[in-house]
């Protein structure tokens, strides 16, 4: 599903599964996907969303609110979320003929309304436009 990705961009992707374990949720959702390109702090994303006043602390603060935190939990990539799928589906077709950045992920993830959803909720909170 990855083929293609820079390494910076399956550090975000990695990132999101080990931040949704620690977090003790079920599975990978867009937020934790948010929050691992949040914690890409030397990425263009991580800098957009930051000049945003949306910083690694803030996602996390929300997802907490919003999910609660509980118990660290084991999850792998089959527990990544049918729309994450399509995030990085759709990403991955955007940069087709060259690696993939976080960045596209990124706007795979903002674009999310024409992949048969909203904003992720905790992106909404967040006032990320």
């Amino acid at each position: 599903m990855t083929v293609g990705f820079t390494k910076k961009a399956r550090g975000a992707l990695n990132r999101a599964l080990d931040l949704a374990s620690d977090m003790g949720h079920a599975a990978v959702g867009s937020e934790h996907l948010l929050l691992g390109l949040a914690g890409e702090r030397d990425g263009i994303a991580a800098r957009v969303l930051e000049e945003r006043g949306v910083t690694f602390e803030k996602i996390k603060r929300l997802i907490g609110e919003a999910q609660g935190i509980g118990e660290p939990t084991a999850l792998t990539p089959a527990d990544i979320t049918p729309r994450v799928k399509r995030i990085i589906e759709a990403s991955a077709s955007i940069a087709v003929g060259m690696g993939v950045d976080p960045t596209v992920l990124y706007f795979g993830l903002l674009s999310g309304a024409t992949l048969g959803g909203n904003l992720t909720p905790i992106g909404a909170s967040a006032n990320i436009t």
